[in-house]
């Protein structure tokens, strides 16, 4: 039997914190409209303009907000020939 020592708490509380990411509502509104399109693995790829439309946001915000989330490693960018593919990365 085991016993959690402070020190184990204060370890998990900052490897909880060092591991998520703070998002706007916005982004948070880009990610779940991404989930609830499948945009879920390489194979499901969808285009900025896809995801506008489910979020019903201007294209332009949407492009920036993407750009965001690809900085903060939430979504991944796969270039293509027309248009880039997002997917909400694993976690």
């Amino acid at each position: 039997m085991g016993y959690i020592t402070a020190i184990d708490c204060r370890f998990d509380l900052f490897y909880w914190r060092e591991n998520m990411v703070d998002l706007s509502p916005q982004e948070e509104k880009i990610v779940n409209a991404m989930k609830d399109i499948g945009a879920v693995d390489e194979s499901h790829v969808k285009s900025a303009d896809q995801i506008g439309d489910k979020a019903n946001l201007p294209k332009g915000l949407v492009t920036n907000l993407l750009t965001n989330l690809c900085n903060k490693k939430v979504i991944k960018r796969l270039a293509r020939e027309k248009a880039a593919g997002y997917y909400v990365m694993p976690q």
